[in-house]
């Protein structure tokens, strides 16, 4: 018989009404069940979905990674189900602050587009460097320190997901491979 997890979080209450009761049979325990220091009340419902949906589609353990507003990696293991989490600021809000935050930079918006060069010939180009491959090596760090804290501990080879608006992007300059799945938020709260 497959443990199951019970997507409850009191952090987010008009959620929980839809959310309160549902179980998933894919090898998740609750939140908080094999790890003690995991504040439940802290987790939000996308971050229980990125579980589900990664539990669904590639087993556990796996790493999602939410590139959004915030960059978010969501770690699920054999050993513990949803084991914790890490946050940092996304590229667009690193972008927004330095435009909000300094005189001459401005509001660059496409964040969507491959960049083609290391080296800036105007403010234009040279902010959505540093937002994607230099944020990138953000990113690669703590996947690097996650992987290797995972290996540590025994887990098996972690399959990494990436999910959010400028996934396609960063993922793609990662060492490691990663799967793209803009919908996986939604692909969990379905399998729950």
């Amino acid at each position: 018989a497959r443990p199951c997890i019970q997507l409850v979080n009191t952090a987010a209450p008009l959620l929980r009404l839809d959310l309160g009761n549902t179980h998933l049979h894919y090898g998740l325990v609750a939140p908080g069940g094999r790890n003690p220091a995991l504040a439940p009340a802290e987790i939000g419902h996308d971050r229980l979905a990125h579980a589900a949906g990664a539990a669904v589609l590639v087993g556990m353990p796996a790493i999602v990674i939410d590139c959004g507003t915030a960059v978010t990696f969501d770690i699920v293991t054999h050993a513990g189900g949803y084991e914790g989490e890490i946050i940092a600021p996304g590229p667009a809000l690193i972008i927004r602050y330095l435009h909000e935050r300094t005189a001459q930079l401005p509001l660059v918006t496409d964040l969507t587009s491959p960049v083609t060069t290391a080296i800036g010939n105007s403010i234009a180009e040279a902010m959505p460097i540093g937002a994607i491959p230099g944020y990138t090596g953000l990113i690669q760090t703590l996947l690097d320190a996650v992987l290797a804290a995972l290996s540590t501990r025994g887990e098996p080879s972690t399959p990494v997901l990436a999910s959010g608006s400028t996934a396609a992007i960063v993922h793609q300059r990662l060492r490691q491979p990663v799967q793209d799945l803009p919908d996986l938020t939604l692909r969990g709260l379905a399998a729950a």
